[in-house]
């Protein structure tokens, strides 16, 4: 049985690691999640994960928690002992409604998948 927590230290928020992974980073799209990424520096050893949701489209901080608690909830259920490789990813929520969780689940799982075969 794998470790599926997600402690302090799989999150980004240097504020140098986040510009270099919008500079100098890809992207990819699968509804309603946008991932971002860039392979991590020297130093860094696991994946660090950046989740955002825009205030423009949902202007009660209450829903953008609850759409961060969910997204947070999918990727630790679906990283696996496969995706240890050092990488600085970003997933932004684009919808302009709250998605269920399993429409969610669905777009991480691809997501994860098209990481994986990108490395």
């Amino acid at each position: 049985m794998s470790n599926r927590k997600f402690p302090k230290h799989y999150r980004l928020y240097q504020k140098k690691n986040i510009q270099e992974l919008y500079q100098k980073g890809s992207s990819f799209y699968y509804f309603p999640l946008k991932f971002s990424f860039l392979p991590a520096p020297a130093g860094i050893t696991n994946t660090q994960l950046l989740v955002s949701v825009s205030k423009r489209n949902f202007k009660k901080a209450v829903d953008r928690n609850r759409i961060k608690r969910l997204i947070r909830e999918t990727y630790r259920l679906c990283q696996d002992d496969s995706l240890v490789f050092p990488v600085l990813l970003a997933i932004h929520y684009s919808a302009k409604e709250i998605e269920t969780y399993e429409q969610i689940n669905k777009a991480m799982q691809k997501g994860i998948l098209a990481l994986k075969t990108k490395y």
